[in-house]
């Protein structure tokens, strides 16, 4: 009853692991697959035998998981030494780039029936056909590879210790802090910085941040983590070293760690005003993000300079909206007041809370906005938070406080009060976007295939769904966000659930005469605009948040970029379609980028 096809000599094996990919059936005699074997269950997933008995096999899937299934139920049948003869003549094609399509697809033909012989090579081959099969389980996977790739771990080869870090991270469930420890230690940078990285993500620990900072060797795998503290007085020396001699990325990260250090020292600010003129565009523009938060009103003849002299899109925006913040902090703090007046628990929740009320009831001076960054400074660092499907953020809470006053010493409207401002749609209409500009700066890729991108069934709340934006410039910390055209603000949220800051710009397509509107989310809890503020094309909208933190939604940074074609109606705003919906085109979502690019001229 089983389903068979004539047997498969060695000079045809590959072309049969396309066959099976075809015709969705395993090959091999039925009773050539006893309980050493593979089977396919009628949804395609290929098991492994445990019991076979004429009338039902007992088998256990690639997760662990177990079962039982009539054999006249089963679809096809695979021998072990069928799958390891596959197995040999794919895996020296996971060193050639250019084939790893063509690996990953025979791999996923195989299913875990491509373990057993990956990890016999992964424990007893040679140092190139390690390097093969610990590459080939990024394909292809088994609760079977566990324990051969944890001992990877101690592999000679540095390039096979690496890929075992990863596939741990990746693969194996659970906690892992204790085993990844082990990396740690490595002789090589690259995967002891790694394995700190992966660790310090998850469970911040700021003492041995400290402590592995102060190797110069680390800075390349830890300094997007330095934002994240608030403790000017561990790490303040630390921010300002690797300004001094980091790469142009770490010199980035420490302008973002001495925004959230809420170091206002005349000597820091000196230094960040003389970064204007640097010749990184990225550095220039986090110096201007710098003063943005944290400038004073004799900083702004420095900054029309350096506007004057800027050429870069992003710079400019960023620069502009440096000069409108201080010039706003200077008409609402423009009161000293008393200086005494405001001494808060040492508690930052506590204090918070009353700091919180004091700002709600006592007009704003300049001592309370100082008393209010110092209570700012005292926090150790931003939670780690990552988005996991649902919405348990209460708005009072102390991080929701934390945003709160953020805004409010730096003169941005409260988060609270933008809540519930979406006005009259039909009341401001949007103009012509006559040519737009990418959102942020080395925007375009053509390689970069993020929207309509299926996730598969890894990915959490999204899993096996259409990605219907476009997400760029991962891991870049305050990065500047413009709007790509002129047009009018119908949507501006802080730290909305999932996607943190949010802004929909509605406008009109030149080409058609039609509205539509660009989102940007995963803003940081400074946002420029209001529902129906008018924008002109290359304003800044605000900047890309913390890793993992809840101004961000709980993700890592990046910028969530979506064109939909339609006037603003706040029910469509999604990040994922269903395959239905997506391959139906029963939505009004494109691809950004041949649509910016159609418009840039």
């Amino acid at each position: 009853p089983q389903k068979q096809i004539p047997s498969i000599n060695r000079s045809n094996l590959m072309r049969s692991v396309v066959g099976f990919i075809l015709i969705g059936l395993i090959a091999c005699p039925a009773y050539g697959a006893g309980p050493e074997g593979f089977v396919r269950l009628p949804d395609g997933t290929i098991a492994k035998v445990t019991f076979k008995s004429p009338e039902q096999v007992t088998f256990r899937k690639a997760d662990g998981s177990a079962g039982q299934i009539g054999a006249d139920e089963i679809d096809g049948w695979l021998s072990s030494q069928q799958a390891d003869k596959l197995v040999d003549l794919i895996l020296p094609k996971t060193g050639i780039k250019a084939k790893h399509g063509e690996v990953r697809k025979q791999l996923a033909a195989l299913q875990m029936a491509a373990v057993p012989r990956i990890i016999h090579h992964l424990k007893t081959g040679d140092e190139l056909r390690r390097l093969e099969a610990i590459s080939a389980l990024q394909f292809v996977w088994s609760t079977d590879a566990e324990a051969a790739v944890n001992e990877a771990l101690d592999d000679k080869n540095d390039s096979v210790r690496s890929i075992a870090l990863q596939l741990i991270r990746k693969r194996v469930p659970g906690d892992h802090t204790k085993l990844i420890d082990n990396a740690t230690d490595d002789e090589n940078p690259a995967i002891a910085g790694s394995a700190l990285y992966q660790i310090l993500v998850a469970k911040p620990d700021a003492e041995r941040l400290y402590e592995v900072l102060l190797k110069k060797e680390l800075w390349p795998y830890l300094h997007s983590l330095l934002p994240r503290y608030h403790d000017r007085v561990k790490f303040g020396k630390i921010a300002h070293s690797l300004l001094d001699s980091g790469t142009s990325e770490e010199r980035g990260s420490a302008i973002c760690a001495l925004i959230h250090q809420y170091d206002l020292d005349l000597e820091t600010q000196t230094e960040i005003v003389k970064l204007l003129g640097d010749r990184e565009a990225s550095i220039r523009m986090r110096a201007a993000e710098y003063l943005r938060w944290h400038g004073v009103e004799s900083l702004l003849p420095a900054l029309r300079k350096a506007l004057d002299a800027e050429n870069d899109l992003h710079c400019r925006a960023t620069i502009r909206a440096s000069i409108t913040a201080i010039e706003r902090r200077q008409k609402i703090f423009a009161s000293l007041g008393n200086t005494t007046a405001h001494k808060w628990d040492d508690d930052f929740d506590a204090a918070s809370r009353t700091a919180l009320k004091d700002w709600n009831t006592i007009p704003p001076t300049a001592a309370m906005r100082l008393a209010t960054l110092k209570l700012l400074g005292t926090r150790g660092s931003a939670p780690f938070i990552q988005y996991g499907g649902r919405n348990d953020a209460d708005p009072n809470d102390t991080d929701g406080r934390y945003l709160e006053l953020i805004n409010l010493v730096t003169g941005y409207p409260s988060p609270a009060k933008r809540q519930g401002t979406d006005l009259d749609q039909t009341a401001i209409s949007p103009p012509t976007a006559k040519t737009l500009v990418p959102p942020v700066r080395n925007y375009f890729d053509s390689k970069r295939e993020s929207f309509g991108l299926f996730t598969g069934e890894d990915a959490g709340p999204f899993s096996d769904s259409h990605h219907i934006g476009d997400d760029v410039a991962f891991r870049q910390q305050h990065e500047t966000v413009v709007a790509i055209g002129d047009g009018v603000i119908r949507h501006a949220v802080v730290a909305s659930p999932s996607w943190g800051g949010i802004v929909v710009i509605e406008h009109i397509d030149p080409k058609t005469g039609k509205p539509f509107c660009s989102l940007y989310s995963h803003l940081g809890p400074l946002i420029c605009v209001e529902t129906g503020d008018m924008v002109h094309k290359g304003d800044m909208l605000g900047s890309l948040g913390r890793d993992f933190t809840r101004a961000t939604g709980g993700y890592m940074t990046h910028l969530h970029f979506g064109i939909h074609l339609s006037p603003f109606e706040g029910r469509w705003i999604c990040g994922y379609l269903s395959p239905e919906r997506f391959n139906g085109h029963d939505h009004s979502w494109i691809d950004p980028q041949p649509f910016i690019k159609a418009r840039m001229k």
